[in-house]
Order: C-alpha cells, then structure tokens, then sequence
C-alpha cells in the first residue's frame, strides 16, 4: 500500500496541486485524497528507469493543445486510473509534465503486470498515440529540473525498493533469475548497470 499512497499522493496530487489551475484543484485534489479518483504517474519506459532523460516519450505543441506519442511501463494504478500525469521530452534535454484524462484519444491502456511483490497495486504498460493531452502542468521545459520535486522522487524510491523485497521469498527461484537478469542486460544513462551508483552501494556494502 505504500507504494499506492507515494504514486497518489507524490506523482499525482502533488503536481496538480503545485501547478494545477484553480479549476483543475477543484476537479481533482478532494477526490483524490478521498480515493474516489486514482491517478498513474506515467515516467517510466522500457528502456529509462532512473535514467530518466533517456525516455522516448514526446510532446508537440499544436498551438492550442499538446500531443503525446510514447510508451510507459510499471505504471502503478494504470488499469483502473481515471488520469494520468505523463513526463515527455519537448527538447533534446527537458523534459515537460502533462496530464491525461481517461478516455483521451490515442490513449491504450496494456494488461496487467504479474509482479515479484508489491502485489497490492495494479501495474501495467501505458502508450500514447497522437494522444491529447488535457493540460501542461508546470512551466514548459520545466519537469525533472526542478530540484524539488526530483529530490522527493529520489526518497520515495527507496522506500518502494523495500516494500518490492517482500514478495520475493514466495517465488520461484527460476522466475526470479529471469527478472534479474532482464535488469543486467539492461544500460541505464549509456553503460552497464553494475557500474550504476545504486548497484555498486549494495555491491560494496550488502549489510
């Protein structure tokens, strides 16, 4: 459930609250904290997890609204969200923040995901197709380089990393070299995974 409340409350809530028109606050906020709405925080892709500048995802401005094409995957709340905040790259290195509504043209919503742990909340891949979005949130070109905001998901993280460790004991041993080893052929920001801050802590330190 922790990983529920983070998304909601982190990924979803609190940009529309920081940089939500009035109307969109009234719309969404009080829902949201009563779990009447349920919001996917769509950053994560394929090939850009931490690396999050590497994403494909992109937005265009067609003057009076933006459009997305891209793919999202391990979006916590996807199946049953009744919106999405989405990061995309609207330059070489910036990226910017938006948000989808249910029903939005061009918006698929993929399967579930059957996970290791955090069973508790539905997981799946998300894609855009010449999507519209509904709004930008924030300042164009803004997203991750707000120092704030990136420092917050940075400490969310950590807490998830924990909470996924729980269902790993009850799994089969096979099933959990394979999901290892789709993470080692992984190249996070260009290289290999293991020469990735992250991986090397628990290398040198597995206390």
């Amino acid at each position: 459930l922790r990983v529920q409340v983070n998304m909601q409350g982190l990924g979803c809530a609190y940009p529309i609250l920081e940089y939500g028109s009035d109307e969109l606050k009234a719309k969404y906020i009080e829902k949201l904290v009563a779990a009447e709405y349920l919001g996917g925080f769509a950053i994560t892709e394929p090939n850009a997890g931490s690396d999050v500048m590497s994403m494909k995802s992109r937005a265009e401005d067609k003057g009076d609204h933006w459009v997305l094409n891209g793919n999202k995957t391990w979006i916590t709340s996807a199946p049953v969200a009744d919106f999405f905040t989405v990061f995309a790259k609207t330059g070489e290195r910036k990226l910017s923040l938006f948000l989808v509504e249910k029903g939005a043209d061009g918006l698929y919503v993929g399967r579930s995901i059957d996970k290791l742990g955090v069973r508790a909340s539905l997981t799946s891949e998300v894609s855009f197709d010449d999507t519209p979005a509904t709004c930008l949130l924030g300042e164009y070109d803004a997203g991750l380089l707000r120092r704030d905001y990136g420092i917050q998901l940075a400490a969310v993280w950590d807490s998830q990393q924990a909470a996924s460790l729980l269902g790993w004991p009850q799994t089969g041993y096979g099933r959990l070299v394979e999901q290892v080893c789709g993470v080692a052929l992984a190249r996070p920001f260009g290289g290999p995974v293991d020469g990735c801050a992250g991986v090397v802590d628990q290398q040198v330190d597995p206390a």
